[in-house]
């Protein structure tokens, strides 16, 4: 047969096998590049390079162009946005947040776009090119096939062989999985891979062991598996609280019985936020009350919410990615901070500068005991100042005699660009670059965010001082964690002071501030996260609650270690520190390897008692029980 005739009868198959080639070389350079492949990860790549070779092969030379480049289009983009977050966020988005918090998500996309590179888009570039080519070639060149259904049943026959070995790589992934539990003591488990695939503890550390790919296939299990819980974890649940020691008396108990609390969870605020020049009033609250200095509140899942949440229930707000505000807040919490409040006596009220839907905040701080009042409540436009809530919240707090509020602030929040701010906050910029000439941008504009609550409240004790009111109010500010998009994957790419402000590791920590103007000044070296302000509150207060139904701890017991950690894989009590993602301890005061073991064990046993408190609806639960 002459050349040219075979080439116009069968150059296709060459064409085809050319296309082929192509999308598997694609798939190798988004592996390589973007999926971070592991040791672990190999047999799950295969099982990728088989489903995108029998879907090219199944749906025909012509067709196949179009859902080969729509299947990998959403392949790769799920990579290319996961290092796009991570590389401003430290961390790697889970399915079940993005989809339950998409107003945050559209909320932040303006601080998103900041960090997406051109280079980001270059393998959808070459993807597009690829596929517009091969498409025009099939259309114009490919002879039209005959025998049709016999074609048909070929290439299903071919792509049926082809995805019949998934099955068996996928289940040799896990059984290497499942043996690294074996033999392996229960204070050892949390260490092995096992563990980290079945539970999530971080994504990065996820990431480190399975790669992104292997994330992928793990969260979308997790998102669509549903756990079946029942006596067993109830049963486990009650002989946890059992076995719960009662909180000791201390030199803090009762020290502010009486009082009212103003509780501040900040926006994003750090120690970097407090500055004696531009936040003079944060500035001086924490040279003169009760600082706790190695106190830090983790970047969870939910953020703001699950900060919220720790503060008012003293449970963890472990929910496999979800924001717990959304996917429990029918749930019964027995024990919180306003009913524990409101019970005493208190005008109970919790303040936030956004509407009242967001988070589910309408029906949550109910449910914690406040009445709440979003910023239409208080007559504002959406998302206002601090500056301008505190403005309305203060003639509100200063009639009452004894209150408690609950103000979860907004100014500090992302983007951090000069050019998207209001004129409150617009007017500090000169103040911020007079005093550090030199500072970045981002920092100019989170300072001058900070300074217009530093002023607020300054304007706040003046007012409550002349009105005979501050030395009754307490003041506990707190950040609900680290400012996204300034401390970044890794904050100690900005230990620089050249410009005069001077940043390092601890800057990033988000401060606990205790302040009255009648109480001295209280320095303590411990450990401590959201978790256990409840507990402490309620001691310096002397208010009695059901300790049984909380997972926190009073920081100012003396037999309480203190403890704090991160989704990014950091455990930190005052006698050690352990980082999940290392496998690394580094001890002190004495304290034995074994007891460290053991205390981060009793952590992520902690972690599965909220966990299935939440799911079962455990208090509910409870309350049934004791009625019939």
């Amino acid at each position: 047969m002459d050349f040219k005739v075979m080439l116009k009868k069968y150059g296709w198959i060459l064409g085809e096998c050319l296309y082929l080639l192509l999308v598997l070389g694609y798939l190798f350079y988004i592996d390589s590049n973007y999926a971070m492949p592991t040791l672990m990860s190999g047999d799950l790549f295969k099982c990728v390079l088989l489903f995108f070779t029998a879907i090219t092969i199944l749906f025909g030379e012509k067709i196949n162009k179009v859902t080969t480049y729509i299947a990998l289009m959403i392949y790769s983009l799920y990579f290319i946005t996961q290092q796009i977050y991570n590389r401003g966020f430290g961390q790697y988005y889970r399915f079940a947040t993005a989809i339950s918090l998409k107003d945050e998500v559209i909320g932040a996309s303006s601080s998103a776009m900041e960090l997406v590179r051109f280079s980001d888009f270059v393998p959808l570039i070459i993807l597009t090119i690829i596929t517009i080519v091969f498409s025009y070639v099939s259309f114009k060149f490919y002879p039209k096939q005959e025998k049709k259904f016999l074609r048909i049943g070929i290439r299903i026959l071919i792509a049926v062989c082809l995805i019949l070995p998934i099955s068996s790589l996928y289940g040799s992934y896990i059984n290497k999985i499942e043996q690294t539990k074996e033999g392996v003591d229960i204070f050892s488990i949390y260490q092995t891979d096992y563990y980290v695939y079945t539970s999530i503890p971080n994504t990065v550390q996820f990431v480190d062991k399975f790669s992104l790919l292997g994330f992928l296939i793990r969260d979308t299990e997790s998102f669509l598996e549903q756990d079946l819980l029942g006596n067993d974890e109830i049963e486990n649940i009650d002989n946890y609280f059992m076995n719960k020691k009662a909180p000791e008396i201390n030199d803090l108990t009762g020290v502010f019985e009486g009082k009212s609390l103003f509780f501040i969870q900040a926006e994003s605020l750090m120690n970097l936020g407090i500055n004696e020049y531009l936040t003079p009033t944060l500035y001086k609250m924490m040279q003169e009350g009760i600082a706790v200095k190695n106190f830090c509140t983790p970047l969870l899942a939910a953020s703001t919410s699950d900060t919220e949440f720790m503060i008012n229930t003293a449970l963890i707000p472990v929910s496999d990615g979800y924001a717990v505000s959304n996917l429990y807040l029918n749930n019964t919490y027995p024990s919180t901070l306003g009913n524990s409040f409101k019970d005493q006596g208190y005008n109970v009220y919790g303040f936030h500068n956004n509407y009242a839907e967001y988070y589910s905040r309408n029906v949550m701080f109910p449910n914690y005991g406040y009445d709440f009042f979003d910023s239409y409540r208080m007559g504002l436009e959406n998302l206002a100042s601090d500056s301008d809530v505190l403005e309305i919240m203060k003639w509100m707090l200063l009639e009452k005699d004894k209150f408690l509020a609950f103000w979860v602030t907004f100014n500090g929040h992302q983007p951090y660009d000069l050019e998207s701010q209001n004129e409150d906050i617009r007017q500090y910029f000169p103040v911020v670059k007079d005093a550090y000439p030199n500072l970045e941008e981002d920092l100019v504009c989170y300072m001058a965010k900070n300074m217009d609550l530093d002023k607020a409240l300054e304007e706040f004790m003046i007012d409550a001082n002349n009105n005979g009111k501050l030395a009754d109010i307490v003041f506990i500010i707190m950040g609900d964690h680290y400012a996204k998009g300034i401390a970044g994957s890794n904050p100690k790419e900005r230990y620089v002071n050249e410009n005069g402000l001077v940043y390092d590791i601890d800057s990033y920590y988000t401060p606990l501030i205790i302040y009255n103007s009648e109480f001295g000044k209280v320095e303590i070296e411990k450990s401590g996260t959201a978790l256990d302000l409840y507990p402490t509150i309620m001691n310096m207060w002397n208010i009695e609650y059901d300790y049984k139904t909380t997972l926190g701890n009073d920081i100012f017991d003396k037999d309480y270690h203190g403890f704090y950690f991160g989704e990014a894989g950091i455990y930190r009590t005052d006698d050690f520190e352990y980082d999940y993602i290392e496998d690394k301890y580094t001890l002190k005061n004495g304290v034995s390897l074994e007891q460290a073991k053991e205390d981060v064990y009793n952590f992520i046993e902690k972690k599965e008692i909220s966990k299935n408190i939440l799911k079962l609806d455990y208090f509910s639960h409870r309350k049934e029980s004791s009625n019939d």
